[in-house]
C-alpha cells in the first residue's frame, strides 16, 4: 500500500457510481436482513454441540444494552436509562441474572473448549459498576476456561469511565479497550448529540496507558452533520496524538427510517458524494502518513498491533466485530440483540430486555437465524477473501469445496467483466484481485456480486 492514496478524474467518478449503493457491511454471509430460519433453544444445542465436537476453541461476546444518552448517528441495539435511578439498578440486576442463566444454559456444551476472544460490546459496557462488572466477571470465569493468552476487549464510552473502572478491567486481564470517538469537532458533537471534549479523552488515555492495558481502538466516524476537510484536519491531529492502537474510520451509514434519531440531521448539513469521499480519503492518507497499515475497508491498525500481524501472514477472518484475528473460531453471543455464528447456523437473540429475558427463561422461544446451506459457505468464502485478502484465490476454493469455479459462478464472472472495464478488479486463470486503489475502495461491490439474496444494490448497510 503506497503512502498516498489518490484518484484521478475517472477513478472518482466510478468511485460515486457505486458508493452511493445501499450494499451489506458482509460481517456476515448471508447478511442478517436476509435471514429467514428461526430456531428455539433445542436446535441450537444441537447445533452447538456439532461445532464443539469440530472446535477447539471459541470467541465470546457479551452485549451490554445500557446508554446513559442518545448518539443521533447510533444504530446499535441500546437501552437509554438514568444509571442513579433504581428503577435502572433494578433493570440492570434483572440483565446480570438472565446472563446468568443463559451463560448456564450454554456453557456446559463447550466445556472441553477454551475461549481464545472475549468481546464486550453495546450500549455501553461502563455503564455498569465496578461491582456489577465482578458479578459479570465471576459468572464468565465460573463457566468457561478462558486461554492464558485470550484477547479480552471492552468497548468504553469515555464520557463516563473511571480511572477505578480503568484499573479493575486491567486487573482482571483485559487487554484491548475501545472508545468511540466518532469526531472531536464541538460543532460535529453538538449535532450528534454527544459531547465529548479532547481533554476528557486524554484522561482517560492517561489512566489506560498507566495502568498498562497493552491495546487501544478508536472509533471514528466520517460524513456526519457539519464535517469538512478543514475540521476533519483538526480531528485526524488530535486522533494521532492520542496513538491509538487500532483505528476503525466507518463512513455514516444514513438510515432514518431504521434509526429514528437521524431524523434530526438535515441534508444539507451532512457532506456527501465528492465532500464524503474527500474526507474518507484524507482520513486514510493521515493514517498512512502516521505509519498505520490499511487493514482494509476501514480498519487501520499499527505495525505490531495482532490485526496488522494477521493481515501480514493472511489469517484475517470477518464477522459481526469486523475485521478480526480470531481466524475461523466459532462465535457465540449472550445478552439482547447478541449474535451467534456456529458452524452450520447463525442466530440472533431478540433485541428487547424483555424479550431476551423471556427467551432465556422459555426454551420454545423462537429466535431469528439463518441455517447456512452448501451454497451458503461458498460464497461466504468468496466474500471473505475479498473483504479479508483482497483477492478470490479460484484454485483454493475449488479444492475445499469441491467445484468448478469458473462453472459455479459463470454467471457472476460475467456480471464481474463490467468491474474489471471500470477498474475495480483485475480477473485472470486463478485469482481475482481488487485494483489498489479503486477495488480496495469499494470492495463491497464486488463482493455484492456473489451475493445470492439480494438484486445487486438493493440491500441494507447494516448486517
Amino acid at each position: 500500500m503506497p503512502k498516498n492514496l489518490s484518484l484521478n478524474e475517472r477513478q472518482k467518478e466510478i468511485y460515486l457510481k457505486y458508493s452511493g449503493l445501499a450494499l451489506p457491511r458482509y460481517t456476515s454471509y448471508p447478511a442478517i436482513t436476509g435471514w429467514k430460519d428461526t430456531s428455539t433453544i433445542p436446535a441450537i444445542k444441537e447445533q452447538l454441540d456439532a461445532t464443539a465436537h469440530n472446535q477447539k476453541a471459541f470467541s465470546l461476546y457479551f452485549h451490554v444494552p445500557f446508554c446513559q444518552r442518545l448518539c443521533f448517528y447510533c444504530g446499535c441495539s441500546k437501552e437509554i436509562m438514568n444509571p442513579a435511578s433504581e428503577a435502572t439498578q433494578s433493570v440492570v440486576q434483572k440483565y446480570l441474572e438472565g446472563l446468568e442463566r443463559e451463560v448456564a444454559q450454554i456453557a456446559h456444551h463447550i466445556d472441553s473448549c477454551v475461549i481464545e476472544q472475549l468481546h464486550f460490546g453495546g450500549g455501553t459496557p461502563n455503564f455498569l459498576t465496578v461491582d456489577q462488572w465482578r458479578q459479570l466477571y465471576e459468572n464468565v470465569l465460573s463457566r468457561f476456561t478462558i486461554s492464558e493468552d485470550a484477547e479480552w476487549s471492552v468497548e468504553l464510552d469515555p464520557r463516563w469511565v473511571t480511572e477505578e473502572e480503568i484499573k479493575y478491567l486491567h486487573e482482571i486481564g483485559v487487554n484491548r479497550v475501545s472508545f468511540g470517538i466518532q469526531d472531536f469537532e464541538p460543532k460535529v458533537q453538538k449535532a450528534v448529540n454527544r459531547i465529548q471534549p479532547y481533554e476528557k479523552v486524554a484522561q482517560v488515555m492517561e489512566w489506560v496507558r498507566a495502568q498498562g492495558i497493552p491495546f487501544v481502538n478508536f472509533d471514528l466516524i466520517y460524513g456526519l452533520p457539519f464535517q469538512t476537510e478543514e475540521s476533519m484536519h483538526r480531528t485526524l491531529d488530535q486522533v494521532i496524538q492520542l496513538d491509538p492502537d487500532r483505528i476503525a474510520f466507518y463512513r455514516l451509514a444514513v438510515l432514518p427510517e431504521m434509526f429514528k434519531a437521524q431524523k434530526s440531521f438535515i441534508d444539507k448539513d451532512l457532506p456527501e458524494g465528492a465532500d464524503s469521499l474527500a474526507l474518507n480519503l484524507l482520513g486514510i492518507n493521515r493514517f498512512l502518513a502516521a505509519g498505520y497499515e490499511f487493514i482494509g475497508l476501514d480498519h487501520f491498525a499499527k505495525s505490531n498491533d495482532p490485526l496488522a500481524v494477521a493481515a501480514r501472514k493472511d489469517q484475517l477472518q470477518r464477522n459481526f466485530q469486523g475485521m478480526t484475528t480470531g481466524g475461523n473460531l466459532p462465535l457465540l453471543g449472550f445478552g439482547p440483540s447478541a449474535i451467534s455464528m456456529l458452524d452450520d447456523v447463525y442466530v440472533q437473540n431478540p433485541k428487547g430486555i424483555e424479550q431476551w429475558l423471556g427467551m432465556v427463561d422459555d426454551h420454545e422461544y423462537k429466535r431469528k437465524s439463518h441455517i447456512l446451506t452448501e451454497d451458503d459457505k461458498i460464497r461466504r468464502e468468496v466474500i471473505n477473501q475479498i473483504f479479508c485478502h483482497g483477492t478470490i484465490d479460484k484454485g483454493y476454493t475449488e479444492s475445499f469445496y469441491d467445484i468448478e469455479f469458473d462453472h459455479y459462478f459463470a454467471k457472476e464472472l460475467q456480471e464481474l467483466k463490467s468491474l474489471a472495464q471500470e477498474g475495480l478488479v483485475v480477473m485472470d486463470t486463478w485469482n481475482i484481485r481488487l485494483t489498489n486503489p479503486l477495488g480496495l475502495l469499494l470492495r463491497r461491490v464486488v463482493a455484492a456480486m456473489f451475493d445470492a439474496y439480494q438484486p445487486f444494490g438493493r440491500g441494507s448497510q447494516v448486517g
